[in-house]
C-alpha cells in the first residue's frame, strides 16, 4: 500500500511539474538561453527534444521535493490501505476470507 500511494503521489507531483513547464514555456528554453555563452554545453542541450528537458527539470523538481512528497505519501497511506482493505474484503479476498481460500488452494492441488 505504502508503494502505490508513493508512486501517485510522485507522479502526480511530476506531472503537475511537468504540465505547468510546457503550459507556462519555461524550463527548457529558458535553460538553453542560460547557457547560450557556453557553445559545447549548448551544443549538447539543443540536440535533446524540448519535451525531454521539460521531463528532466520535473524529475529535479520531484527530487527537490521530495520531502514534501514523502510527507504526503506517509499521510496519505493508511487511507490507501483502508481502502484496499475495504475492496478486497468486499471482493472475497480479505482478511476473513482467508481460511476458505486457502482450502480452495489445497483442493486445486490435492
Amino acid at each position: 500500500s505504502y508503494a502505490v500511494t508513493s508512486l501517485g503521489v510522485f507522479a502526480s507531483f511530476f506531472f503537475s511539474l511537468l504540465i505547468t513547464l510546457s503550459i507556462s514555456g519555461r524550463g527548457y528554453s529558458d535553460i538553453l538561453g542560460a547557457v547560450s555563452s557556453v557553445e559545447p554545453l549548448r551544443n549538447l542541450l539543443e540536440k535533446a527534444d524540448p519535451s525531454w528537458g521539460n521531463a528532466a527539470i520535473a524529475l529535479i523538481g520531484c527530487e527537490a521535493l521530495g520531502p514534501v512528497i514523502l510527507a504526503i505519501t506517509l499521510a496519505l497511506t493508511p487511507k490507501t490501505m483502508d481502502a484496499l482493505q475495504t475492496k478486497l474484503g468486499e471482493s472475497g479476498w480479505g482478511e476473513e476470507n482467508i481460511e476458505e481460500r486457502a482450502a480452495e488452494i489445497l483442493n486445486l492441488t490435492s
